[in-house]
Order: structure tokens, then sequence, then C-alpha cells
């Protein structure tokens, strides 16, 4: 009498579960893959907003350590602010005192159509607080 041989009747099971776990696999690498994806180019944005807001108050920090935000000439702060700004940023300065009152505002205008990073950095004027706003875009 013949046995039957018992990889004949496993064999073609373990194969379709082999086959099953496969296209799982691949069904689970493509969400993962596109969901990093997604994260990646979430993070090249804040990193270019963050990037643009940095630069934005280093010019306005060495704007305030060297004393040009004290001046009261328009041409003199813009002439500091656009020799200071990377080339690829266009920038405005308002400063007002403590109460809201402006003190001096550059004349640049800034675009409706682009990205506009604007931030704030308390100053010190004639022993008076003040706040010195920025907004930042590219060229």
């Amino acid at each position: 009498m013949k046995q039957q041989s018992s990889t004949l009747s496993y064999g073609t099971k373990g194969a379709i579960f082999s086959i099953d776990v496969a296209i799982s696999f691949f069904i689970v690498a493509i969400i993962i893959f596109t969901a990093a994806y997604y994260a990646g180019r979430q993070s090249q944005d804040y990193l270019s907003h963050l990037q643009m807001a940095k630069a934005g108050y280093d010019t306005v920090t060495i704007l305030d350590y060297k004393g040009i935000l004290l001046t009261n000439d328009n041409t003199t702060l813009e002439s500091w602010m656009y020799n200071l700004t990377a080339t690829n940023y266009l920038m405005k300065i308002k400063i007002d005192d403590s109460s809201g009152n402006l003190i001096i505002m550059t004349n640049l205008t800034s675009p409706t159509e682009s990205l506009v990073v604007s931030g704030e950095r308390p100053i010190m004027r004639d022993s008076n607080p003040a706040i010195a706003r920025f907004w930042i875009w590219p060229r």
C-alpha cells in the first residue's frame, strides 16, 4: 500500500500563504513610503519658513547691536538693512514705542502674492521700551 505524500497537500497552502504575506508587505511598504514622502515635504516648507524668520531676526538683532535702530533717519535704516539682509530676501522694518505709536518704518511694501514671514524683537530706544517688527520675503 502506498502512503500518500503529505507535501502535496500542504505545499500549495504554504505557497498561497507566502504570496499573501508578500502582497501585504508590499502594500504596507507603499503606505510607509507615501507617508514618509508627505512628511518630508511638509518639513521642507517649515524649514524654509524658519530660515527666513531666522534671517529676519538676525538682521534686526545686528541693527540693534550696532545702534542703527536708534536712528530716526529712514534712509540710514534702509541702507543698513539692505546691506545686512541676505541677497535672496527683501525686508521691511517698523519700530513702535511701548504704547504702539509709530517711530520709524522703512518704505518697502510687502508683496501680496508670495510668502511673507514676520517677527518682532523688543528693543530699548533712549531708555524707553520699543518693539522692532519685521517682515521678510523672498526676492
